[in-house]
């Protein structure tokens, strides 16, 4: 149970930086990207399809990896490793935005650079995203299972109201862009290593 909030206090982290990556779509890169492609002005709200894109995209190709990896003598990879891996992407989709913020300069870049943000975003996601629930049903004690499976839900409500106040404080807050950015990097790569490095001692926990 201890390993279980532990990984719900790490999802928070996880959704709020998830969350918050998607409002300087429609707040900051409105201004600083061209979103005219080939004469046609693509609308904003496309982004969010091109999450569902990837999302199809990526589930059988990340379904083939997870059942190669527990095909191996040593078995799949631990939660706690692909939480690790999950937020440490999410941080590379922030050092990403910084790049395409320092690449645009004065000018503005190709709104098509979003869609390949959208797939780090995405890639992830399909790291971190399936695994609450299924970590809950395998290692919760079966008397506290219903109550313990709102544990995931309450840390996903606790990620929804923090992330709009966050931006607030960072992207809004005057602040420069790329440095927010990089900040957020930073605290998903330490989140990571955190991880990696309680990895065997979580494991073995949840073995016990």
């Amino acid at each position: 149970m201890g390993a279980i909030f532990l990984v719900s206090g790490f999802s928070i982290i996880f959704w709020i930086f998830w969350n918050l990556a998607y409002l300087p779509v429609y707040y900051y890169w409105t201004e600083h990207m061209n979103w005219v492609v080939a004469g046609y002005e693509v609308p904003t709200t496309w982004f969010d399809a091109s999450n569902s894109f990837w999302c199809v995209v990526l589930g059988p190709i990340m379904a083939s990896l997870w059942v190669k990896l527990s095909a191996r003598p040593q078995g799949d990879m631990s939660l706690f490793r692909k939480t690790g891996i999950g937020i440490a992407v999410i941080g590379v989709s922030y050092v990403f935005f910084a790049v395409l913020d320092v690449m645009r300069g004065d000018g503005k870049l190709s709104v098509l650079w979003l869609f390949l943000f959208a797939f780090i975003l995405t890639l992830g996601e399909m790291f971190f995203s399936p695994l609450g629930h299924a970590f809950i049903s395998k290692y919760s004690p079966s008397r506290y299972l219903s109550t313990i499976m709102a544990v995931w839900g309450i840390a996903t409500f606790i990620s929804s109201l923090c992330y709009g106040p966050l931006y607030g404080a960072t992207f809004e807050g005057g602040f420069k862009f790329t440095s927010v950015c990089i900040v957020i990097a930073v605290i998903a790569a330490v989140s990571a290593v955190i991880l990696f490095v309680l990895d065997k001692r979580l494991s073995k926990l949840v073995e016990d």
